[in-house]
């Protein structure tokens, strides 16, 4: 049984092609974000690079730029050369980014 997220198993899943019994948890901050809402905001900042973590919901993880952990998203956002991102996480890693 894999815990404690069913999407970071359906991620996992996908990536490695291993079966798992996926117990139905899920991340509270990744469950708040409305797929539509996040679409609308990529349509007002088209340029921007969309970058979730694998806990997000499938139709996201579709449509990213990006997926990865923390730290790989702060990778990502220092080392590509776009200058707008949406950042589907909690706030605290705009610290982390900014530093």
């Amino acid at each position: 049984i894999f815990a404690p997220d069913r999407n970071l198993g359906h991620y996992l899943k996908k990536e490695t092609g291993r079966d798992m019994v996926l117990w139905d948890g899920a991340c509270v901050v990744h469950e708040a974000f409305s797929f539509n809402k996040l679409l609308d905001l990529h349509k007002q900042y088209p340029n921007a690079k969309l970058v979730v973590h694998p806990e997000s919901e499938a139709d996201l993880l579709k449509v990213a730029h990006f997926v990865g952990s923390t730290a790989a998203m702060i990778d990502y956002v220092k080392n590509t050369d776009c200058k707008e991102f949406i950042i589907a996480t909690e706030a605290g890693i705009l610290h982390l980014i900014k530093r």
